[in-house]
């Protein structure tokens, strides 16, 4: 059996049931969970280096910094993208947050055909203008600007397509 089947499930249930975790944890701000989780990346991502003994990734960064500059700028739209996301759950907007997820590929789509010159099949048009609609009619029954829905799907969206483009 392919591994990424049972990865993929894992992560997809893992994602499914965090909102769960973030409303036990409700009573911190969601400025002071993103923050902790930054603050504890960096000695994980150490360790990982040391364990791996492949530091060259620091050395690009420390002699070249701006050549990657899409690297630098993608923690700033992952920590958006997360404050955002804590902060709507702890603060009942789960189903706002959800219409993200479910706009992030519609976008990411758009991103792909219109800066990437990507080409889509007749059945690919198809779908994607099907999901539009459900989105649309989501988002239009929804009776209010989707302001944390749209923040969350196009930070998620350019987070993406700057490391697909970054050097």
């Amino acid at each position: 059996m392919n591994k990424g089947y049972p990865a993929a499930f894992t992560a997809y249930l893992i994602w499914g049931l965090s909102p769960i975790y973030w409303k036990v944890v409700s009573s911190v701000p969601a400025i002071e969970i993103v923050g902790l989780r930054i603050i504890w990346a960096v000695p994980f991502i150490l360790l990982v280096l040391f364990i791996r003994r492949d530091f060259s990734v620091l050395r690009i960064f420390w002699y070249s910094p701006w050549k990657y500059k899409g690297y630098l700028l993608t923690p700033f739209l992952l920590a958006i993208n997360w404050l955002v996301w804590i902060w709507s759950v702890n603060n009942g907007y789960v189903v706002d947050a959800s219409l993200g997820y479910f706009i992030n590929p519609l976008i990411n789509v758009v991103m792909g055909v219109v800066l990437l010159h990507e080409h889509l099949r007749r059945v690919q048009w198809i779908s994607l203008f099907l999901a539009l609609t459900g989105v649309l009619y989501l988002t239009l029954n929804y009776g209010q600007f989707p302001w944390i829905a749209l923040t969350l799907a196009s930070t998620f969206a350019l987070y993406g397509f700057i490391r697909k483009t970054a050097g």
